[in-house]
């Protein structure tokens, strides 16, 4: 039987609902903000926001010499709402479901992470 491990991260955002939906969900905006570290950047973002739509976010060390593609399949859209998602590019005995909320009143970004398979300790491989 599967084990799931479920993971929420949250974050206040100091900008109206519209601003941050755009901030989210923008390839211009995604390129600037898609990255772990300042070492890193994301020199390319495809994003077809609808439901059964695909986003692949290229993500590479600024020096270029190591990268790699983080990509899925949005599995529900409601503009200025919700985001939920797959990703496809997990090793196959894993699954991953994501839903990004956003809450009208003070624009609060709710991840919640729904894994099935085994999390390694250097982090999701």
């Amino acid at each position: 039987m599967p084990t799931f491990t479920k993971i929420t991260v949250s974050v206040m955002v100091n900008a109206s609902l519209t601003q941050t939906w755009k901030a989210f969900t923008s390839i211009s905006s995604i390129v600037q903000w898609n990255f772990a570290s300042a070492d890193w950047c994301c020199p390319k973002a495809i994003n077809d926001l609808r439901d059964g739509g695909s986003f692949n976010y290229r993500m590479e060390s600024v020096d270029h010499k190591h990268g790699f593609d983080f990509y899925g399949t949005y599995t529900k859209v409601v503009p200025e709402n919700r985001i939920d998602y797959t990703l496809d590019d997990v090793l196959p005995d894993h699954h991953i479901d994501i839903k990004q909320i956003m809450i009208h009143s003070f624009c609060l970004v709710l991840l919640v992470l729904i894994i099935q398979g085994r999390l390694l300790k250097a982090g999701m491989q």
